[in-house]
């Protein structure tokens, strides 16, 4: 609701730039707003994929670990024979 209008019906006059600026404010903070979203719907994302890619690493040197368990294994399996 622009400003200045009253529910008895009677306006008090806004000049034309007083209605522009509170529909740009209305649109500033609309895009301020806006902006606010994607910057922590951004942050989320960023926390998700850094996550994931802890993961991914951890999953890496178990994987690593394991390989390296194994191939000594194997080295005595075959020093054995």
């Amino acid at each position: 609701m622009v400003e200045g209008w009253e529910l008895n019906g009677t306006a008090n006059i806004l000049n034309k730039s007083q209605i522009e600026g509170q529909i740009q404010t209305k649109i500033g903070n609309f895009k301020l707003t806006h902006l606010q979203m994607l910057i922590s719907l951004d942050l989320w994302a960023l926390d998700y994929y850094y996550k994931m890619l802890t993961f991914i690493k951890s999953q890496v040197f178990s994987i690593q670990k394991y390989h390296k368990d194994f191939q000594i294994i194997f080295q005595q399996y075959i020093n054995q024979e």
